[in-house]
């Protein structure tokens, strides 16, 4: 039961239950992506600057990547959906190739 939205030109979908539940891993698996990108650049941080001022550098970056986390999962989930946007990744057939036979 799929409408299209003159205003926005997009079609709306009604998710089932077991479809939103894998949006919402696919949402989880993208934020925690970001987290740990960022809590890795912040242990780096603070691993070079070992006072308190790392401290709040590094927690200031860990932030960061949730926060850009959250929003490119959000982004996601709402334009063609996370499940999407993580199966198109995981399939390019350019990393395929890279791999010696």
């Amino acid at each position: 039961m799929n409408k299209k939205d003159p205003t926005t030109n997009q079609v709306n979908k009604k998710l089932g239950f077991f479809d939103s539940l894998a949006e919402g891993f696919g949402w989880f698996q993208i934020v925690s992506s970001f987290l740990f990108l960022g809590c890795l650049l912040g242990l780096g941080i603070y691993v070079l600057l070992q006072n308190k001022i790392g401290l709040i550098i590094a927690i200031g970056v860990a932030i960061l990547g949730l926060i850009i986390g959250i929003r490119m999962a959000t982004k996601a989930w709402k334009g063609k959906g996370t499940i999407d946007l993580i199966s198109r990744k995981s399939a390019t057939p350019e990393l395929d190739d890279s791999v010696e036979k």
